[in-house]
């Protein structure tokens, strides 16, 4: 109750101009907190780790040649788990303790038209407390053969053994001018996505890098759930690589293969053969860090106001009471 009370007591003091400035700065900073929430989740930016303009960092576009897969180049994701759904409904919950997934892409037997790959997947749930393990969610290898043409796989080994279909490990120029499209595809289920236009370049951090992004909103269907679920992907711009999904991830062939439906958690790229082409040069600020700064600011302004006015005040008392004398 007492910064309720001594808040009343300083704006009792105002004159109506400082109360009338208090409420601007305060309307200023109800605008700009819903400003960045909207952008953070709404339909238009969903994802903003960082924001740059390409026109300050001086890149124009894209010069930097589109990816050229090697024999023995390899991806490696991270995702920080909270919990997994599988194929036949069951759920596994991390609850209070620390789960992590490893998704380990190589590529070899390279020729012009396809190559081989290798994915291995090594997932655990581990005690908070000890470090001990508490459960071994996944732990196994995926054979494919990737057109690299048609941006598909054809899948050797696991529940999808013998079956074709999408792969969204790469994006597509195409996608880019499509307002929705398949982005993976299996005989389970379909994911779509829409690209997610921005006025001005994004760049995320990855590998202790800003790289400039394209964002994509994908949603498919879950079953168990009975409503279509979503996430949010961040394609690199240059090669054409997935980086990261914020949120959550779900990929009919990537997961599909090894019978996950979906899953929450925070998947990143940590390491990978690919260079990634030129970082962005220029300086990112995170959103938050630009509400901080405002907040502060306001509040610095209002202490000034509140100050002034309770001054303004004590010299009106100390002239009144001289002529009461």
């Amino acid at each position: 109750m007492k910064p309720v009370t001594r808040s009343y007591c300083i704006n009792s003091q105002l004159s109506n101009h400082h109360r009338y400035l208090l409420v601007i700065i305060v309307s200023i900073m109800i605008i700009v907190a819903s400003s960045f929430n909207n952008q953070m989740m709404g339909s238009e930016i969903v994802h903003i780790s960082k924001q740059t303009n390409k026109q300050i960092i001086g890149l124009d576009g894209n010069n930097y040649d589109s990816r050229a897969i090697n024999s023995g180049d390899y991806l490696v994701y991270k995702i920080d788990l909270v919990y997994v759904r599988f194929v036949n409904g069951s759920v596994s919950y991390n609850g209070q303790n620390t789960g992590t997934l490893f998704i380990r892409i190589e590529f070899y037997d390279l020729t012009d038209t396809d190559a081989r790959i290798r994915i291995h997947y090594s997932g655990a749930i581990y005690n908070n407390n000890n470090g001990t393990l508490e459960q071994s969610i996944l732990n196994a290898t995926i054979l494919m053969r990737y057109s690299l043409d048609e941006n598909s796989v054809q899948i050797s080994n696991g529940s999808l053994g013998g079956t074709t279909g999408i792969f969204g490990l790469f994006q597509s120029e195409s996608w880019l001018y499509n307002e929705n499209f398949t982005i993976s595809k299996s005989n389970i289920t379909t994911l779509f996505a829409r690209h997610l236009p921005y006025d001005i370049a994004h760049a995320i951090n990855v590998m202790n890098e800003l790289q400039i992004i394209n964002d994509y909103n994908c949603t498919f269907y879950d079953p168990y759930e009975n409503h279509t679920d979503f996430h949010f992907r961040s394609y690199d711009s240059d090669t054409n690589i997935l980086l990261e999904a914020p949120s959550g991830f779900a990929d009919p062939i990537l997961l599909g293969s090894v019978d996950i439906l979906t899953l929450l958690g925070r998947m990143t790229l940590i390491d990978t053969s690919f260079d990634l082409g030129p970082p962005v040069s220029g300086i990112a600020i995170d959103p938050s860090i630009i509400l901080a700064i405002s907040g502060i600011a306001a509040f610095a302004i209002i202490y000034y106001v509140s100050y002034k006015a309770q001054m303004k005040r004590k010299k009106t008392k100390t002239k009144s009471r001289k002529r009461n004398k």
